[in-house]
């Protein structure tokens, strides 16, 4: 150990300012200082402790140090995590380092040049900055978007100072944004493409020459699993060219495999990418899309005919076109599809046929595929104000892959309802149907074929809401109920039956919350279709809306003056009215009798309205539970798991504040986690 490194023994012992800057000055010119264990944590301990009353003079110094050695910032958060939370001691430390990752602009740069000296660091640096070791030290202090931003700056930095820097150094960066996309698969990608990246030709040309410098799976990190989505979500017919020069220039074409296109959304960044691909995985694309032609996947039919025909029209000649005409696999699809009983599909066979023959199949209509414009291949020279497309897309282009099989758009928003029997069926005598009494009623939907359905599922949410205060009565009729509403098919193609039958739901749910239970069985257990299953999830959102004191348009609330008006007793006279009157004594009525209220002993509006509380579990954990369990509708499976999602969210949102929110939360971040894991959108389109 040199004589100046033997100097940090001083920093044990109380010295003046002065002396501690000479002292400090004398240890860091030694260049083990920032590697020997010994002086690390002598300044950790007896340093940074007291950086609060030290002067900046000095809070300079420790920043150059720590900014230099990367074993001692990744001592200086253990040993501030060791420190017990509760102790006052810990937040001196949280501080220190906070303001050192805000303030200091090169230790990324410093770390990643000792990476390239040493090897075994580069685990040390991806376990300190991007596998939330520093994050969850300093998390009071920062959030994920903040932190990101600040690592963002220091790759910033790093990139100015590239020139400079070896071949290993430019591998060590590109290994450190995919890991620092790793750390929060959402924020960072965004800050680091639409910040820094995404914004000239120069920068896209480094974020390419780092993909090449990186190992071929860190590449298609970058490429395939942070770049396509964040592309997916701006991608427009505005940006197409543009967004395939950046797709061209990263070599996305070679990286990407054939399932990876068909998680995507946009069917503009879809073809973008048939136009890089060469003509060997054009026909590994058009393979997979036969098949699924073949098996007719009704959710996403649509996209994949608008992409076979996309192929047929753009990518392959005459001789190519007539090669898929006459495989078996093409004409197997075409039989089995012709006799499917939905036209749609009939329709979309025909044309994609007529395109596959170059137009020899003779067949009438006037059915066609839009597949917009299409994507030049030509060398796109991108003028400086085109790179702003990417920041300020609207994104019009994006396929939902929805099916067209008529599922009712009461699944996402309800249209206005009333209660009028105008359109009610009659009976044999002309009247129109009523129902008094629930055992009746109960009846009717056990016999649905008898009357119109949306006659019988009117009069369930009336006389429901009417005996809302004869809950036992409710509760006895309400399995039974709720099983055969569930289970209704609007055979008759009524106006407004899924409407209704939500709302039936709904008032059953609202009455007796605990007969949550029946409809829990219902939609894991019994055979139902998907649009019963929406249904039922809607209705499960809305209940608990209304349970938690939201007052939706979209679902009826008939008043009835039974039963409590009907009795004498329980009519007020105008004579014998009492008023309210605030603290201040402000009366503007004159008469009656005059009530003192003090508004500290007036309930909350909010807590009086909230009956949602004590049933919250009930309704979020089998929800909850359900997804964790795993849940697969085949074809449909996207459609319902997205719908599924949208219903545990507003379940969730609604059970706040309720003892054990925060077990609520967990479990919520676990099953956002894996929706967004598993390509589920987050939120309803």
């Amino acid at each position: 150990m040199g004589n100046g490194l033997e100097e940090y023994k001083k920093l044990t012992t109380q010295l003046e300012v002065d002396e501690l800057v000479t002292t400090l000055d004398t240890v860091f010119q030694e260049k083990d200082s920032l590697t020997n264990i010994d002086v690390i944590l002598t300044v950790i301990k007896y340093v940074v402790s007291h950086h609060q009353v030290m002067p900046k003079s000095v809070i300079l110094k420790l920043n150059w140090f720590f900014a230099h050695s990367l074993i001692g910032f990744s001592q200086l958060i253990k040993f501030g995590s060791d420190i017990d939370a509760k102790q006052s001691e810990q937040l001196i430390y949280i501080e220190y380092v906070t303001q050192f990752l805000k303030s200091s602009t090169t230790y990324l740069q410093n770390y990643l040049i000792e990476c390239t000296e040493n090897r075994t660091k580069e685990l040390i640096l991806k376990r300190t900055f991007t596998g939330s070791t520093v994050f969850n030290f300093v998390k009071g202090k920062l959030n994920p978007l903040e932190y990101i931003e600040l690592l963002n700056n220091q790759l910033v930095f790093a990139l100015d100072k590239l020139d400079s820097r070896s071949g290993d150094f430019h591998k060590y960066l590109g290994n450190y944004i995919a890991s620092l996309c790793d750390f929060h698969n959402i924020f960072a990608p965004d800050v680091i493409l639409s910040k820094t990246f995404l914004i000239n030709q120069e920068r896209l040309e480094t974020l390419s020459l780092l993909m090449k410098k990186t190992s071929e799976y860190t590449s298609y990190k970058i490429g395939i699993k942070y770049l396509l989505p964040y592309l997916d979500k701006v991608c427009s017919d505005t940006n197409a060219q543009l967004v395939h020069h950046i797709l061209g220039t990263l070599g996305i074409g070679k990286l990407i495999l054939v399932q990876d296109i068909f998680r995507l959304n946009s069917f503009t960044l879809q073809k973008i990418i048939f136009a890089i691909l060469d003509s060997k995985k054009i026909d590994s694309v058009m393979n997979f899309l036969l098949m699924k032609f073949h098996s007719i996947e009704y959710e996403s039919d649509k996209n994949t005919c608008q992409l076979i025909v996309t192929i047929l029209k753009n990518h392959l000649n005459d001789s190519g076109k007539i090669k898929v005409c006459h495989s078996d696999q093409f004409l197997n699809a075409i039989t089995k599809r012709l006799s499917d009983q939905d036209k749609i599909i009939r329709e979309r066979s025909m044309y994609i046929a007529k395109i596959a023959s170059n137009h020899k199949i003779d067949y009438e209509s006037d059915f066609t595929i839009d597949i917009g414009k299409s994507i030049a291949h030509d060398n796109y020279e991108v003028p400086e104000s085109d790179w702003s497309l990417i920041l300020n897309s609207d994104n019009s282009n994006v396929n939902t892959n929805s099916s067209d099989t008529n599922i009712s758009t009461s699944t996402h928003a309800l249209e206005a309802l009333n209660l009028d029997d105008s359109d009610d069926e009659e009976d044999e005598e002309g009247d129109q149907l009523k129902y008094v009494f629930l055992k009746d009623l109960t009846a009717a939907l056990e016999n649905k074929s008898q009357r119109g359905l949306t006659n019988i599922l009117k009069n369930t949410v009336k006389l429901v809401r009417q005996k809302k205060l004869f809950r036992s009565e409710v509760a006895y009729y309400a399995g039974a109920m709720i099983r055969n509403i569930v289970i209704l098919n609007n055979d008759l193609d009524e106006k407004q039956f899924e409407e209704l039958r939500v709302n039936a739901l709904v008032s059953i749910l609202v009455v007796v919350p605990e007969k949550i239970d029946e409809l829990w069985k219902m939609l894991f257990t019994a055979e139902l279709s998907l649009q019963q299953r929406l249904s039922l999830l809607l209705s499960v959102s809305m209940s608990a809306r209304e349970l938690r004191g939201y007052d939706d348009k979209q679902i009826l609330k008939p008043q009835f003056d039974f039963p409590t008006s009907m009795l004498p007793w329980d009519r007020r006279q105008e004579n014998n009215r009492i008023e309210e009157i605030d603290d201040n004594g402000s009366d503007n009525t004159s008469g009656g009798k005059v009530l003192w209220k003090s508004s500290k002993l007036t309930k909350n509006t909010e807590e009086i309205n909230n009956r949602f509380r004590e049933y919250a579990s009930k309704f979020f954990y089998p929800l909850a539970n359900g997804w964790l369990n795993g849940i697969d509708l085949g074809t449909f499976d996207k459609l319902f798991k997205t719908y599924y999602l949208s219903t545990l969210k507003t379940v969730y949102n609604c059970a706040y504040p309720v003892h054990g929110f925060e077990d609520m939360t967990t479990t919520m971040d676990t099953i956002l986690q894996d929706a967004v894991n598993n390509n589920i959108p987050l939120e309803l389109q």
